[in-house]
């Protein structure tokens, strides 16, 4: 027997069995609107609304080219906030990571969480 029929009997087994796992961790992600973008020195704030649930999170690495009114694609897993990101770089992820912080089911009044910090004047 010749290597490359031993390599493609020990190979072959081992591509089908992957598949099933590559298919489970496709995500699915919902598409909203960017309400609000604060930059800070480190991180960056931004507000999304998804249904009448509106999210506050903070993330480090910031995705170029966000303008606040556009709509951008989301995933919420457990308390984090991943926005979907065209990659630029080869080294650039697919996402951006952030930590969700205030959830607020939005009422009839219409106030969002805001990354704004309240400043009191004495």
């Amino acid at each position: 027997m010749c290597l490359p029929r031993k390599l493609s009997t020990f190979a072959l087994p081992i591509l089908l069995a992957w598949g099933p796992f590559t298919y489970a961790r496709q995500k699915s992600y919902q598409t909203t609107k960017l309400i609000e973008l604060e930059a800070g020195t480190a991180d960056f704030c931004f507000v999304v609304q998804v249904d009448e649930i509106a999210y506050l999170a903070i993330a480090h690495d910031r995705p170029s080219k966000m303008i606040v009114g556009d709509p951008i694609q989301i995933r919420i897993k457990d308390d984090n906030l991943f926005i979907k990101t065209v990659r630029q770089w080869k080294y650039d992820g697919d996402e951006v990571k952030g930590k969700i912080k205030i959830r607020k089911r939005v009422t009839t009044d219409g106030k969002l969480p805001s990354c704004a910090l309240a400043v009191t004047i004495h």
